[in-house]
């Protein structure tokens, strides 16, 4: 009986679409067990709209500072969590990084890019082990790019904000695969020693994720060339991360649903 009430509420939200039917199966996904109440929480406080509406009045106040938002979603104690995020983050100023390029530069830019996409794409489903090798070469040949273009500077004129985007855009898909490198369980060691040769300094994953959404909301902002992210621009990049760690964090793609 249960099987069947979850397969009618879940057949009713995937025709409508509606945010009431989508809270309605995931409270009954919690009260069956296949949801954690502390996950769905969790995607309440990040402002999930059918997180929120299932949780009513319990339901705390989403994190508006997109900072702290970030603490947040790093705060998680499954790295999976962390590194979607750095993906969609990567994925969502990706395009950014060949604007203002030299032309002959461009392709292998875009061809970086690209594979860098694939590799954010099937993460998930195969093992960090598999991948590593992978993500350390994108991450190196992504670091030497050369820089954009900046046309008529000096040191008294600053360079232009949209020259800046590409600059702000590469250093979080450089972020997003830096953590791909060191993401798994049971391999900190392995981890520290990738890390430290990258970078000279050892990192966790989640520790670099307020630095990547920050990166990505400016770079949105400064592609427009405006000085600081505007609320549509906020909106872009909480809509794309949810987007990549709702179906996760709450096991509705069979991935664990644990708490905070």
């Amino acid at each position: 009986m249960d099987v069947e009430r979850l397969r009618a509420l879940e057949r009713r939200f995937r025709e409508t679409g509606a945010v009431a039917d989508e809270a309605r199966w995931l409270t009954e996904r919690v009260r069956v067990g296949l949801t954690r109440e502390a996950a769905l929480a969790f995607a309440s406080e990040l402002g999930y709209p059918a997180a929120r509406a299932a949780r009513g009045e319990d339901a705390r106040p989403p994190v508006r500072n997109l900072t702290d938002w970030a603490r947040l979603v790093g705060r998680y104690e499954d790295e999976t969590i962390c590194a979607r995020s750095l993906f969609a983050a990567a994925r969502l100023v990706g395009p950014l990084v060949t604007h203002a390029l030299p032309p002959p530069r461009t392709q292998r830019a875009s061809e970086l890019l690209a594979l860098a996409e694939e590799l954010f794409r099937v993460w998930p489903t195969r093992p960090p082990e598999s991948q590593r090798d992978a993500c350390r070469q994108l991450f190196q040949a992504i670091e030497a790019l050369p820089p954009s273009v900046t046309v008529g500077l000096s040191e008294t004129t600053p360079p232009a904000r949209t020259s800046l985007a590409p600059i702000k855009a590469r250093e979080v898909v450089a972020l997003a695969l830096r953590a791909a490198c060191f993401t798994g369980e049971g391999e900190a060691a392995e981890a520290a020693r990738i890390a430290e040769h990258l970078t000279g300094e050892p990192a966790f994953p989640r520790t670099i994720v307020v630095d990547a959404l920050d990166g990505a909301h400016s770079a949105l902002a400064w592609a427009e060339n405006r000085p600081t992210p505007s609320r549509p621009h906020d909106e872009r990049l909480r809509a794309a991360v949810l987007e990549a760690i709702v179906p996760w964090l709450l096991s509705l793609d069979h991935g664990p649903s644990r708490g905070v």
